[in-house]
C-alpha cells in the first residue's frame, strides 16, 4: 500500500549513514526487480537547512512508484507530524544524559 515510512534514529551521523545504506540497497534491488516502488530517503534532524527539512513534508518526487523514507531523530516523534506516514519504524534506542556524581559531570 502507498505511505511514507517514518525510521526513528537517534543522531545525525546515524541518520546519513542509515539513508547512504539504504539508498545504496534500493539502487542494487532496482535493477533486479524492475517495476517495483523505489525509495526516497529523506534525513530530517535540526542541524539541516530550514529547506532540507521542508523535503519531508512535501510530496514525494512526481514520479509514481515513489516512497519516501524520511530518517528522523526521535526528538521529531512529539514535536512533529510528517502528513502521508503510514508506517513507523522505532527500534528503541534514545541518546540520553546521565549524571555522575563522582565525577560532577553529564554524559551522553
Amino acid at each position: 500500500p502507498a505511505g511514507s515510512i517514518l525510521l526513528f534514529l537517534t543522531g545525525q551521523e546515524e541518520i546519513d549513514r542509515a539513508c547512504r545504506m539504504l539508498d545504496e540497497q534500493d539502487r542494487e534491488q532496482e535493477h533486479e526487480h524492475a517495476g517495483r516502488m523505489t525509495l526516497e530517503m529523506i534525513p530530517l534532524y535540526g542541524s539541516l537547512s530550514a529547506e532540507a527539512q521542508a523535503r519531508a513534508f512535501a510530496a514525494p518526487r512526481g514520479e509514481r512508484g515513489v516512497r519516501k523514507v524520511i530518517v528522523a531523530t526521535n526528538i521529531a516523534e512529539t514535536s512533529v507530524t510528517v502528513p502521508d506516514v503510514k508506517y513507523v519504524v522505532d527500534p528503541g534506542f534514545v541518546k540520553q544524559t546521565t549524571y555522575n556524581p563522582e565525577r560532577g559531570m553529564e554524559a551522553l
